[in-house]
């Protein structure tokens, strides 16, 4: 677990020590510096789905250009088997390959949050708990389609819409899901502020109330593999996460002043409610959270903005929060590491040579 406890603490203490503003970013680019020296180091053990991904590997290495093209261009994730061609034509081997997804995967978000975070520490404590961090160590497909929907933020906020729909299509090419972040464009760029709650708060109700037939009616017309392989409701239970996210968006309506706002944290608001509309369906399918991960990934930059843009009366309050979420989740994440539910089975660190 030592590396878990390296991960976070020497970069708070170096935010502790940092005195000068342009030092404010150092405990991002150090928490950036250790997480990928684990992915590149982790063992096969270390990330539930890594051993699948070491027989695609070897599958795809076996082929040739043309057969890979033949199957995946109908199945889709296409760039992600030409990918695993093109390594493995270079004869790299499966520890140097994951090592070059840890590089590819991690370089765009710590770009986004090294340029956009407004308090390190707090950031980078909701991507290890609200974000899908675990997601870095056992998902290498859809980490890679994470990484390129964050270059495309970029386009995002510059109104380049091609630029943007490009980036996106290759992203999917990488994991499927990727195409809801297609909602990216749109969301970010509404303009949903407290007189829009009495239409977005009722609608928000009937989405839940009626999820169930949502789904099955978006499932309908997806293609035949989506239905066979995700056509299916069940209770999860997920709602721990709903009734955060519920929690920001309250404290997102109440606490800010909406004057200090640029358009980025207009933006993010947005893909905060929209994180919350997607949460709702995850209680009853498992794989719906995936779709989220996309979008969770911009809540670490969203919270302190919140916390920054408060209003003069609220000043206090935002200070003594930004103490209880850091307390909190430093403490709910090592929580979770040696009592949760670790389906990724990425606890305890194992590095490669051990493994």
């Amino acid at each position: 677990m030592f590396p878990y406890y390296l991960l976070l603490f020497l970069p708070i203490l170096v935010s502790l020590l940092c005195i000068n503003k342009k030092n404010k970013k150092l405990p991002i680019t150090i928490f950036f510096i250790i997480f990928v020296g684990m992915l590149i180091f982790r063992s096969i053990k270390c990330g539930i789905d890594l051993t699948n991904y070491y027989v695609i590997y070897k599958n795809d290495s076996q082929m040739t250009l043309q057969r890979i093209l033949e199957i995946y261009s109908l199945k889709g994730e296409v760039g992600y088997h030409l990918f695993n061609y093109l390594m493995s034509k270079m004869n790299v081997g499966f520890q140097t390959y994951i090592g070059i997804i840890a590089v590819f995967s991690t370089i765009p978000l710590y770009l986004l949050y090294r340029r956009d975070s407004d308090n390190a520490i707090l950031t980078l404590l909701l991507f290890v708990t609200v974000s899908p961090f675990n997601m870095f160590f056992s998902g290498l497909r859809q980490v890679m389609a994470i990484s390129i929907m964050i270059i495309g933020f970029r386009y995002v906020k510059e109104k380049k819409i091609i630029p943007f729909v490009i980036t996106i299509i290759l992203a999917m090419q990488f994991h499927n899901t990727a195409v809801i972040t297609f909602l990216l464009y749109p969301i970010y760029h509404a303009n949903i502020s407290k007189k829009w709650l009495i239409i977005v708060i009722p609608l928000m109700f009937i989405l839940f109330i009626f999820r169930e037939n949502i789904f099955n009616i978006v499932l309908h017309y997806s293609n035949m593999a989506y239905q066979e392989r995700y056509g299916y409701i069940q209770s999860t239970g997920a709602y721990s996460i709903l009734i955060l996210l519920i929690l920001f968006a309250v404290y997102s309506y109440i606490i800010p002043d909406e004057k200090k706002f640029d358009r980025e944290t207009i933006g993010l608001r947005n893909i905060l409610l929209l994180c919350i509309c997607i949460q709702m369906f995850a209680s009853i399918n498992n794989v719906i959270m995936r779709l989220n991960y996309y979008f969770l990934m911009f809540i670490p930059i969203l919270i302190p903005k919140l916390i920054k843009t408060a209003k003069t009366n609220y000043k206090s309050i935002a200070q003594f929060s930004n103490i209880v979420l850091v307390v909190f989740f430093l403490f709910y994440f090592y929580w979770n590491a040696y009592r949760g539910n670790d389906v990724l089975n990425i606890y305890p660190y194992i590095p490669y040579w051990k493994g």
